[in-house]
């Protein structure tokens, strides 16, 4: 077995986690390593959606239903991009993940 390795990383509520990597060989050291506690979008967009903070930029339409609306799409996008790490994230990039949430069935589109 290799070496693990331990990050402490912020998550975007401001708490601490931890990112554990494991190289096995040199050719190991190449591959994208695997985050414990990796962020995904749709928890994100809610995170945002449960804090008033953010209500100029993301808001429930219909909360009963899961419905919510992006107001400020490119500010939610730069967001994500900072949580992801991702300097060039804009909308267009962030709208290509929605929707393949909506292949996944995770989200629905609605009109």
């Amino acid at each position: 077995m290799g070496d693990t390795k331990t990050t402490k990383l912020e998550t975007t509520k401001g708490e601490m986690t931890e990112m554990q990597t494991e190289q096995k060989s040199p050719q190991a050291a190449t591959k994208r390593p695997r985050y414990k506690n990796t962020v995904h979008l749709w928890e994100f967009l809610l995170e945002l959606l449960a804090d008033e903070r953010y209500s100029s930029m993301i808001a429930w339409s219909r909360k009963d239903y899961g419905e919510f609306k992006l107001k400020n799409q490119e500010e939610v996008a730069r967001r994500w991009g900072i949580v992801k790490h991702r300097a060039g994230m804009n909308y267009e990039k962030l709208s290509r993940a929605i929707r393949y949430y909506y292949h996944q069935g995770i989200i629905q589109k609605v009109r």
